[in-house]
């Protein structure tokens, strides 16, 4: 039952610019729908036929997955290969690895941090919560805000757009 007075609530209308998505108006030709692929369109359009297969059966788990050649297991390394694949010595000027571990300096047992290391040490002095919280000066009004005036510009700038 409604009240007097009121009719009711009623769903937002649309934009009068609004127009549904159409249909993209395509007309396929009488020969296209007649068509007929190709021999070597419809070999193209088989699916590749691989050699190897993809997984293996695992006869004795120390057996390599693909037959290696006889002549490859028993072939024998060039001098130049064999200097080739050492592994590069290290530079004269690289200093080694130090260890993780070093003893301390004397200098650096008796050291002492100056006043201004000291002072940037300490943490910031910030007011307490329920001080900040209840502050009783918080809505005063400064007296040189009440006496500071607008610029001309900023006054401009302070009107809303007309539109």
């Amino acid at each position: 039952m409604l009240l007097p007075g009121f009719s009711g609530s009623q769903p937002n209308t649309c934009n009068p610019c609004f127009t549904l998505p159409r249909e993209a108006e395509t007309h396929v030709s009488r020969a296209a729908k007649s068509a007929a692929a190709s021999l070597r369109t419809e070999h193209l359009a088989q699916p590749a036929i691989k050699k190897y297969p993809v997984s293996y059966e695992n006869r004795c788990l120390d057996a390599p997955i693909r037959q290696v050649n006889p002549a490859a297991l028993q072939a024998v390394a060039s001098p130049r290969i064999v200097e080739l694949a050492k592994a590069k010595a290290p530079s004269a000027q690289c200093s080694p690895d130090r260890s993780p571990m070093w003893p301390v300096s004397a200098a650096a047992k008796h050291a002492v941090a100056t006043p201004r290391l000291e002072e940037l040490c300490q943490p910031p002095k910030r007011a307490p919560t329920y001080f900040v919280q209840f502050n009783p000066d918080a809505f005063t009004v400064k007296e040189s805000a009440k006496k500071a005036f607008c610029s001309e510009r900023l006054k401009e700038l302070a009107q809303p757009i007309k539109r």
